[in-house]
């Protein structure tokens, strides 16, 4: 799960992302002091977060403003405004955020917006899931998987990147080895064998 924490105030940054963080160990975490920056990071680099959480008064673009551009740009992010001001809840949900909390804010209210507006990402039973952004992580009904090696997990992550289309054997060494073509195809079935357990 991709969470965005955006402040002007780099004590409250700070303060939003452990709080994000003991409440969602598992995300990937982008801190913005600004909207406009965080809203670069979606139209310029097509990064779409699951739910972002976001002061409401803000330098350069509000709060309201952000939420209504960043809705345009990336309909399915789940907005909550992260405020010390209580005077705002009504436009807020005007403009359809998802959430709205007074600071400081904690971690079982952070939980609390993420079960609410992201529960395909809270119930994952039965699910396989992979986080792409950032450090490479692959769970299973919401624990980490244990890959025996490491080049297993390369393997894996090669694969997921390659999205379904055709590659040589020699192309994936390649990609994990870059050299040692003699003694590749050995290694890649051993791999491979151990990717089908670990899946498993």
């Amino acid at each position: 799960m991709l969470i965005f924490a955006i402040d002007d105030e780099p004590k409250m940054l700070k303060s939003l992302h452990k709080a994000i963080e003991m409440a969602a160990p598992n995300a990937v975490i982008m801190d913005f002091s600004l909207g406009t920056e965080a809203l670069k990071a979606i139209t310029d680099q097509n990064l779409k977060p699951h739910i972002v959480f976001s002061d409401i008064r803000m330098p350069k673009l509000d709060g309201l403003e952000f939420a209504v551009r960043i809705k345009n740009a990336s309909p399915n992010t789940k907005i909550v405004f992260v405020t010390g001001y209580s005077e705002y809840a009504v436009e807020a949900f005007s403009i359809k955020a998802n959430g709205y909390l007074m600071k400081p804010v904690k971690p079982e209210d952070i939980r609390r917006e993420i079960d609410y507006v992201v529960p395909a990402f809270t119930k994952p039973e039965g699910k396989l899931q992979v986080q792409c952004f950032g450090k490479f992580e692959v769970f299973w009904e919401g624990a980490p998987v244990q890959f025996k090696r490491l080049q297993t997990k390369e393997l894996f992550a090669f694969l997921i990147d390659q999205k379904g289309t055709f590659c040589t054997s020699e192309e994936i060494g390649l990609a994990i080895w870059e050299n040692d073509k003699k003694v590749l195809s050995h290694r890649l079935r051993n791999l491979v064998s151990d990717l089908y357990s670990t899946l498993d």
